[in-house]
């Protein structure tokens, strides 16, 4: 009976165990995220570089995003969707070596 529960138990927990990310792979998305996003404030250096107060809010907002349980492409459109008109279509927001730089239509 008990051996029984206990495989239960397994069973149902299972999927949440493979489908969770761990400590580090969040981590390593947050940094990636970081040096794909340009500052708005000059759009020459990634949010994980930049020192301006923006950046660091960014930095707290994308880190918040992933622990959410965002993917990627859901926070990027976030800060698309925030730059000023003619910057919006351009992909400058994104870095030139991001593989998440796409042209917004």
């Amino acid at each position: 009976m008990i051996s029984k529960l206990i495989q239960l138990l397994v069973l149902a927990l299972l999927p949440s165990l493979v489908i969770a990310e761990t400590a580090q792979q969040q981590q390593l998305r947050v940094d990636h995220l970081e040096h794909a996003v340009l500052a708005p404030c000059c759009y020459t250096e990634p949010v994980a570089i930049h020192r301006s107060e923006i950046a660091v809010k960014m930095r707290l907002e994308i880190a918040k995003s992933v622990a959410a349980g965002r993917s990627d492409r859901e926070i990027i459109d976030t800060y698309v969707g925030l730059i000023p008109g003619p910057c919006r279509g351009d992909g400058r927001l994104l870095s030139p070596l991001s593989p998440l730089r796409f042209r917004r239509v």
